[in-house]
């Protein structure tokens, strides 16, 4: 053969097998974390995964990946993570130092292979959530004879799986005690049936690698094992992985290893066997260099330490600091994280499941390494309901593989895997109503469409479920939860509760989960990345507004604002009207009743009248939130349109009566025709006003389960844990909605203005008043 055939055929046989050898590279890359039954590994799957910078998938949105090059990692991570820049890499050792350099944002890989890596580089984690779930198997040639074999070795498979053998193995090989890893001698195997020769690259660990001058690993103990018991003799054969398959289709190998994902399309050249292990791709990313500001309690002398408002836990803390500075209080848990980011305190007081997702969804915060105590989240019952119980009891059924997988779940920051199971069970056990809090992320808060989510939810469910019982849920502010338990409004309460003495001398709870009481503190970040201000502004807007359609939660509470203002000005304005016409000819005690009603209604704080009304008067009725907010309200208005009507109409000359009288008219003719006419001028500025204070004090409603405009913004805020754009929308909303209703009556006064009356209309209503005609 000349030169130049030679040259023609090799680069031929280059352009058919190097497409083949570079998808097979990817077989070895893509590698996993759980055994052959689907599950966790335990022998690794219960550590604790460092965090990263990067918590979640969706937070590498349009970030700089890197895969192995040719393994199918890219489109994997293309199909995961929207808008994401590939970089390809020849191995894992040259994504690490490029993950180390910023040349890219994370990399995707198996989980084994990255914990090894881990072991010996500390300089990175992996994000939990898997990108995908696959299967390995051996590979033999589509001869006669490969086929056979590999029914021989499937059928061996199959058995170890049973016998749980390969799950021993798994543990052994997979685990994270390396002086355990040992493998007998497996090169002194007689030959009875002849002798099996396996590819492999060795380079793979932990499935393939070598160790004290042998080739050894997870892959390998399996196929010696094989061998010993049926009676071959083991030859394994190390070489480039580029010819590790095309050892098997020549017949040169019988066989090949080394953590190979079976798919269709590589089925089609080369058999699989049944498979021994259930991989998963996970995405390496750096880890989070953030450490506590304050990482002792001595540290905490002579600082600003803050709770929320109500919680008793000064002694608890002065216990730990000796030297509090002050103590300071905040309404919500996000006011009082943006007050540590501003620094105007130093630590906040929380439980361990609101602290820890902080944590991960904001990298100015961390955890105060120390705990100051340990109690239990609890669902509330009423003292003495028989039905916690038997709660408690289908609680304690749950695995606790169920219990622990929540717990990763809603305190991680992964949103996109916070989803509650649908009610699809019958629910033959009835209803029963549960008071959740809307914004106390993560155990109970309102998600996209005005769902309710979080830890206490999916737990309500669960044991719901359990009791074939369906769940009715009404969100409300946590001032109204444990209130809603002893008016009976609702059978439960839930909300990140913590279960003390105190609470317990007045409710029965369920406990589900061990909490902690510890601190947040601001976080040192070893590395920031500096964002202008106009990111922030960006970032800011997208996750108040267009996250989840969050934009959707500020008009619905827009619709629930204006129907409970315009319905309390409609029935406050006859309310008033009434009341005045029944006391208006100043009777003794009718002049008693209307001062007794405005003192009791503009001397009680508006706030204090709705709760009153919704936890004491209308405690047992299945009144809505909403219609206690329109009767308070109307009682408001209609007591302050009282005193402005007796106000205009005082104003009016009592000769204009006289007149009136003298003309013809009757008494509420004259009223009607006459004075109250010339009284309008006189109150409608004050009405005017009194509108605007009635849109802005209905602010308030949130105290007894109404999600109007100001809630809304509260729920937006406690999950962005953000201020700006969610209270300067609510500001300008409310601007806005003020300026329209005095829009509206500018154009009633405009059009009932005496001044404006034509004189033909005049002179008709005197014609038609008067005695001559």
């Amino acid at each position: 053969m000349s030169k130049v055939k030679r040259i023609a055929v090799v680069a031929m046989a280059f352009l058919l097998f190097f497409p083949l050898m570079t998808s097979i590279r990817g077989m070895a890359a893509e590698n996993g974390g759980k055994n052959n039954t689907g599950q966790q590994d335990e022998s690794r799957g219960n550590e604790k995964v460092p965090q990263g910078v990067y918590n979640s998938l969706s937070e590498l949105k349009g970030k700089r990946i890197g895969v192995t090059q040719g393994s199918s990692f890219d489109v994997l991570a293309q199909e995961c993570i929207p808008n994401v820049e590939i970089h390809y890499f020849p191995a894992i050792a040259d994504q690490v130092s490029a993950l180390e350099t910023d040349k890219i944002d994370g990399f995707v890989n198996d989980l084994p292979a990255l914990r090894n890596v881990m072991e010996s580089t500390g300089s990175f984690t992996y994000i939990e959530t898997p990108l995908k779930e696959s299967q390995f198997g051996f590979i033999f040639p589509k001869t006669d004879a490969g086929v056979k074999l590999n029914e021989e070795f499937s059928n061996y498979i199959k058995k170890i799986k049973a016998d749980g053998s390969l799950e021993q193995t798994e543990r052994l090989w997979l685990g994270g005690d390396e002086e355990a890893k040992k493998l007998f001698d497996y090169t002194a195997l007689p030959d009875k049936k002849g002798t099996l020769k396996l590819a492999v690259e060795a380079s793979y660990q932990p499935f393939v690698y070598i160790k004290d001058g042998l080739i050894t690993g997870f892959d390998i103990a399996i196929a010696a094992n094989f061998c010993k018991e049926n009676g071959y003799k083991l030859e394994v054969q190390n070489m480039d992985f580029n010819g590790v398959i095309p050892s098997v289709q020549t017949g040169k190998s019988d066989f090949a290893a080394g953590g190979m994902t079976i798919t269709k399309e590589r089925a089609e050249s080369v058999n699989f066997s049944e498979p021994y292990y259930i991989s998963k791709a996970v995405m390496a990313v750096l880890k989070n260099n953030i450490s506590p500001e304050f990482k002792t309690f001595k540290e905490l002398n002579g600082k600003t330490i803050s709770m929320l408002t109500g919680a008793p836990f000064e002694e608890l803390i002065s216990s730990k600091v000796e030297k509090v500075k002050e103590f300071t209080y905040y309404q919500t848990m996000p006011d009082m994280i943006l007050g540590l980011k501003q620094r105007k305190t130093d630590a906040g007081f929380m439980n361990n499941a609101v602290a820890y997702l902080a944590a991960n969804k904001d990298k100015e915060i961390a955890v105060f390494p120390e705990s100051l105590g340990d109690t239990a989240f609890g669902l509330a019952f009423q003292k003495g309901d028989k039905r916690c119980i038997q709660w408690q009891q289908a609680y304690d059924k749950l695995p606790a593989e169920t219990r622990e997988r929540l717990w990763k779940k809603w305190t991680g920051a992964d949103d996109s895997i916070k989803t509650v199971p649908k009610q699809d069970w019958p629910g033959k056990n009835g209803t029963i109503k549960v008071a959740a809090c809307d914004a106390l992320e993560p155990m109970s808060y309102m998600g996209k469409n005005g769902e309710m989510l979080g830890l206490d939810i999916e737990t309500i469910l669960l044991i719901a479920k359990e009791l074939d019982m369906h769940v009715e849920f009404t969100p409300m502010d946590f001032s109204g939860v444990l209130s809603s338990i002893g008016s009976g409004k609702a059978d439960i309460g839930c909300g990140s509760i913590v279960t003390t003495d105190e609470r317990k001398e007045t409710m029965d709870f369920v406990e589900y989960q061990k909490a902690s009481y510890v601190l947040i503190v601001r976080s040192k970040i070893a590395q920031t990345a500096k964002r202008s201000f106009l990111e922030d502004v960006k970032e800011s807007f997208y996750k108040t507004f267009v996250r989840e359609d969050r934009y959707k939660l500020f008009i619905e509470g827009i619709l629930t604002t204006l129907i409970i203002t315009v319905l309390s000005i409609l029935f406050g304005t006859a309310l008033g009207f009434i009341i005045y016409l029944l006391c208006r000819k100043e009777g003794w005690l009718a002049d008693k009743f209307s001062r007794f009603f405005v003192w009791l209604i503009q001397g009680m704080p508006a706030v204090v009248l709705l709760m009153i009304l919704y936890y004491i008067i209308f405690a047992k009725s299945q009144m809505s939130g909403i219609a206690v907010s329109v009767i308070a309200f109307t009682l408001v208005f209609g007591a302050a349109f009282f005193g402005m009507l007796k106000m205009g109409v005082g104003a009016v000359d009592k000769g204009q009566t006289e007149a009136s009288l003298a003309l013809g008219y009757g008494d509420m003719q004259s009223f009607f025709r006459i004075i109250l006419p010339q009284a309008l001028p006189h109150f409608l500025p004050s009405y005017k006003g009194e509108v605007v204070s009635l849109i802005k004090a209905t602010a308030v409603v949130g105290y007894i389960a109404v999600q109007d405009l100001t809630k809304m913004g509260d729920i937006v805020r406690g999950r962005t844990y953000e201020a700006f754009f969610p209270l300067i929308a609510v500001a300008v909303i409310y601007f806005i909605l003020g300026g329209l209703l005095t829009f509206i009556i500018n154009r009633i006064e405009k059009a009932i203005n005496p001044k404006r009356r034509k004189r033909e209309d005049i002179l008709k209503d005197l014609g038609q008043g008067g005695t001559d005609k």
